[in-house]
């Protein structure tokens, strides 16, 4: 009888971590492909909180844009006037969380685009991916969208 629990208790973890392991599995093959979508490229910023950009940009503002590296999870770009850096992580259902963000500080004539952006970067939680257009979402607003280079 104690082998039969003990048998009993072995079947029950294996298969616990088997189903561990098909949830691991997916979410990993989710964020391979999301990752090999958007990493890569070079995502430049054309409509920010519902702004067509490319009817307000004069030629003496840096054009911003964003890029993704899946070796590290990093993401970096320019903000319209300063770099910016950080981390962000893809989850399930197209969810999407930066973190860690950090920008240089130069001052700039409009700092307009610069500081939405910055503060985008703390509440979007997710994004969609159409064609070579990328959007970064809160809920089912959309903040910005960017089209690949």
């Amino acid at each position: 009888m104690k082998n039969f629990i003990t048998t009993i208790g072995i079947c029950i973890c294996v298969l616990g971590m088997s189903d561990c392991k098909s949830k691991s599995s997916a979410y990993l093959t989710v964020k391979a492909n999301t990752e090999k979508n958007i990493t890569g490229a070079k995502w430049i910023l054309y409509e920010l909180e519902g702004v067509d950009l490319a009817a307000s940009k004069n030629n003496l503002t840096p054009e911003a844009f964003i890029m993704f590296d899946a070796n590290e999870n990093r993401v970096n770009g320019n903000s319209g006037c300063n770099i910016f850096g950080g981390t962000y992580q893809i989850g399930p259902d197209e969810a999407i969380k930066f973190s860690g963000m950090v920008s240089t500080r130069k001052a700039c004539l409009d700092m307009t685009v610069e500081n939405r952006m910055n503060k985008m970067f703390q509440t979007i939680d997710g994004y969609s991916l159409q064609g070579d257009t990328l959007s970064l979402n809160q809920g089912k607003i959309t903040l910005a969208r960017f089209v690949k280079e």
